[in-house]
């Protein structure tokens, strides 16, 4: 990792990612979209169109936030020398990273989109199983609610906690 900047505007995306209010935006949108996703493996248009508001809504909000204290060059300048060196950003933080890469990867965004759906499905099903069995079946979809469940039980404003 290059530079004292880099490690400042990744340090702040760090601390964005876990604020409780952009978390709610990802957790809002995840809650209007979720149906489209039907769980077969077929990608539809429909399915392109979500993940593109997606990105739009993820990168605004971070963009926005970066803008106030950091050119568009020290940005450029981070976004390169983090496609060139993840594997030092994963050492600092590996959940950031991997939710940065949910963020613009088709793939992983239709997983973590249809986790959610499986899980919006289950908790929209009665519970014949009894609540035991139930929440084991829950428990096996730790999707962006749990982080988001986790994230509201903290200190909003202690984002110590989610450094390394």
């Amino acid at each position: 990792m290059e530079g004292d900047s880099n490690a400042k505007i990744f340090e702040a995306i760090c601390h964005l990612v876990v604020k409780a209010d952009f978390l709610t935006k990802q957790n809002d949108f995840f809650k209007e979209n979720y149906t489209t996703f039907d769980g077969e493996e077929e990608n539809k248009l429909e399915h392109t169109e979500v993940f593109n508001k997606y990105i739009a809504l993820m990168d605004t909000d971070i963009d926005q936030k970066l803008n106030v204290d950091y050119s568009e060059d020290q940005q450029k300048a981070f976004l390169l020398d983090f496609k060139d060196n993840t594997a030092k950003y994963k050492e600092i933080n590996k959940p950031v990273v991997d939710q940065l890469f949910g963020f613009v990867d088709f793939s992983e965004f239709k997983l973590r989109i249809s986790e959610y759906k499986k899980m919006m499905d289950m908790m929209q099903k009665p519970n014949t199983a009894g609540d035991e069995a139930f929440l084991a079946e829950l428990k096996k979809y730790p999707g962006d609610d749990d982080l988001f469940k986790m994230v509201m039980a903290e200190d909003v404003n202690d984002t110590k906690i989610w450094m390394k």
